[in-house]
């Protein structure tokens, strides 16, 4: 698309259930929104999708409040949506089906107390969906008519948690 620009910040919120096995094995399984930004001949929109990462990996204690870990594993996009500002035009609405990523996290956890962590993980994405405009009409953007494109969230990022061990 000419005219697009690559997102400058993604932002998300998740919800995730970890189980530190037996022989290091680390599993993990979350539910989270992600959320980018970006521009289009001089028009703003909002990518966003709902994530389920389903990771599986490893963890070592270096230390009996710290704790290192790295998973990976498929993430399956569900309910992806993009939101234009189109001004006098009204507000075209994509929206597109179910995809499956990649994704890959390396991080550690502190423990405070027994049952509480504070978390900060590398965080790694190739995820990326197709969207077209939910009425099937085509909208013109630049000059040129459009009828969909394709939203990527893939990219390196940094997450802070806190976790709740119990």
């Amino acid at each position: 698309m000419e005219g697009y620009s690559d997102p400058s910040s993604v932002i998300g919120a998740e919800l995730g259930f970890r189980y530190y096995a037996a022989y290091y094995i680390f599993a993990y399984l979350g539910v989270g929104a992600v959320v980018h930004h970006q521009e289009y001949s001089k028009r703003e929109f909002w990518n966003m999708t709902m994530e389920l990462p389903i990771l599986v990996g490893g963890h070592y204690p270096v230390h009996e409040r710290i704790h290192l870990h790295g998973a990976l594993g498929p993430a399956v996009l569900m309910i992806p949506g993009s939101y234009w500002d189109h001004p006098n035009q009204g507000l075209p609405d994509f929206e597109g089906k179910s995809s499956v990523g990649f994704q890959a996290r390396l991080g550690a956890d502190f423990y405070a107390t027994e049952n509480l962590a504070f978390g900060l993980e590398m965080v790694y994405r190739n995820e990326s969906v197709e969207v077209t405009e939910k009425d099937g009409a085509k909208v013109i953007v630049g000059g040129k008519y459009v009828d969909g494109y394709e939203m990527d969230f893939s990219g390196i990022g940094l997450t802070v948690g806190i976790h709740f061990a119990f």
